[in-house]
């Protein structure tokens, strides 16, 4: 995985609000297009569809791992 996806992931990650990405731009201060624009990076680098519930389930699970474990 690449430096920029695990960057990405690891701000976004966290203060992300499911179902609402306007609460998610707001907790992360950043225009909600900034946000879009980090979201299709992640999708893209790491092969994800973050709409399909497994696979934002494995991004969910994997940065409380990173966050518990490391």
């Amino acid at each position: 995985m690449e430096a920029a996806a695990i960057a990405s992931v690891a701000v976004t990650s966290p203060f992300f609000v499911p179902g609402s990405a306007t609460k998610t731009a707001e907790k992360l201060h950043i225009h909600i297009n900034t946000l879009y624009q980090r979201i299709r990076k992640i999708e893209h680098l790491l092969q994800l569809d973050l709409n399909d519930n497994e696979d934002s389930l494995k991004i969910h699970l994997a940065c409380h791992l990173r966050s518990t474990y490391l």
